[in-house]
């Protein structure tokens, strides 16, 4: 069952009810951050995550008598220790928006 009164209990909503003017909105606001704010080209500040993705390459050499052994060798190196180069990106998107 959901709770009727959303993130908060019943005894913080009744508290927020007789509370003095824009203390309830304060306490809202926490919850949601646009609450009672003027939808009217009033600005504010939003932290949006982007996601791109990047293509790189690398290149190591290592001392082994087959193809499959130099594969499981070079695996075996961290990525610290490769020397990266930039091939290609796609175009970043949005994954969310949040005001700040």
């Amino acid at each position: 069952m959901t709770n009727p009164f959303g993130p908060l209990s019943a005894e913080e909503f009744k508290s927020l009810v007789n509370a003095p003017h824009g203390q309830a909105a304060d306490a809202i606001r926490k919850f949601d951050p646009l609450f009672g704010k003027n939808s009217g080209g009033e600005t504010r500040p939003w932290r949006v995550k982007l996601v791109q993705e990047v293509r790189m390459s690398g290149y190591v050499t290592v001392e082994a008598a087959t193809e499959d052994d130099a594969c499981i060798l070079a695996e075996a190196i961290p990525e610290g220790k490769i020397s990266w180069d930039f091939e290609d990106s796609d175009l970043p998107y949005i994954v969310e928006a949040k005001p700040r």
